[in-house]
């Protein structure tokens, strides 16, 4: 489903199309929003424009409002039927949340808000589809948890990024392959929340992307060089190098294809013509002749190379948060519950 799908579905719903468009990006980014979050969006001082649109949130019962610390409210888009209507209605942003994770989540939305022209990957079947048939990486490399359905057969479902922080992908490429961002969105104070683990966990991802792109998104600014710090040490580390993907064989044989279509026969004795033949037969279908196209395209990138594995071009930002969400109270990181 396209975003402009998406936002027509809305717009069915009786929303606006500025309405429309903001709610689905709530919906796919965050599931909460704040007033402000709402005139940011419009480019406009606060005004009449929010109230029209959770009034009529609420009344159609997609809108629930909560209160703060500070009495600031909280709007949370948890209707199902909202989340059906985009085709995304296993996204667990309609859930409420404990407070500390509602907080990333507005920061999330923050971040989208700010940077409206970058082009998201906002589901899990947005996010495989780009990893596994744009990049070609196998599922196996993707962090994954489990979770049981809320459906009555409550069968336990595999969940691919399931944070659902942002991710990006720019067409600045480098190695003729597109820039993928990822941010971590980070909610505590003082001291970088969980940002160990998160590298820990797309370790594998990593390692199989030529160049990649960690934003790193916090309030305090004072976290900033910390969070740098870990993600240089983690990527200073020798297990941090681009794994060849490709078995020695499969790479020798595509090696000979490659021959074998600039120059002919001529180019092989007959054993080896043989073998190339019976090999053609036993790589023979769609996936591995996309594994070779790929391979061709990316000689020079390491992938199908006979030079060692290079390392990886990991590069780090930070965005700061400008609201200090008060409305919080002093909760500074997420607590056991």
């Amino acid at each position: 489903m396209t975003n402009e799908e998406r936002i027509c579905a809305l717009q069915s719903c009786g929303y606006t199309r500025r309405q429309a468009t903001f709610l689905c990006t709530v919906a796919l980014h965050s599931g909460y929003f704040l007033r402000r979050q709402y005139h940011r969006f419009l480019g406009q001082k606060p005004g009449a424009s929010a109230e029209r649109l959770i009034q009529r949130g609420v009344a159609k019962g997609h809108i629930r409002i909560h209160a703060s610390a500070n009495r600031t409210l909280i709007y949370h888009l948890g209707a199902h039927s909202v989340y059906e209507a985009l085709a995304d209605d296993h996204n667990p942003n309609q859930r409420w949340r404990q407070p500390f994770s509602v907080k990333t989540k507005l920061m999330g939305l923050d971040f989208v808000l700010a940077h409206p022209h970058y082009r998201y990957l906002a589901t899990e079947d947005e996010k495989l589809d780009f990893f596994c048939c744009t990049l070609g990486l196998k599922r196996d490399c993707l962090f994954t948890r489990e979770y049981r359905s809320p459906h009555p057969d409550g069968q336990m479902r595999i969940r691919y990024f399931a944070d659902r922080f942002p991710i990006f992908v720019t067409s600045a490429a480098i190695d003729s392959q597109p820039m993928v961002s990822l941010c971590y969105v980070d909610g505590a104070r003082a001291k970088p929340s969980g940002f160990v683990t998160y590298l820990e966990h797309h370790h594998d991802l990593f390692s199989r992307l030529s160049s990649f792109e960690v934003v790193y998104i916090a309030i305090d600014q004072q976290m900033f060089p910390k969070a740098e710090r870990i993600f240089a040490r983690c990527f200073r580390a020798p297990s941090c190098i681009r794994e060849d993907p490709l078995p020695p064989r499969l790479r020798e044989h595509f090696q000979i294809r490659e021959q074998f279509e600039r120059h002919g026969s001529r180019c092989l004795d007959q054993e080896r013509l043989d073998c190339f033949r019976d090999e053609l037969e036993e790589y023979r279908g769609p996936e591995f002749e996309a594994l070779y196209q790929q391979w061709k395209g990316m000689r020079n990138s390491g992938l199908g190379a006979d030079a060692a594995p290079e390392p990886i071009r990991p590069l780090f930002r930070v965005w700061r948060v400008a609201d200090e969400y008060q409305l919080f109270g002093d909760l500074t990181r997420a607590t056991a519950v």
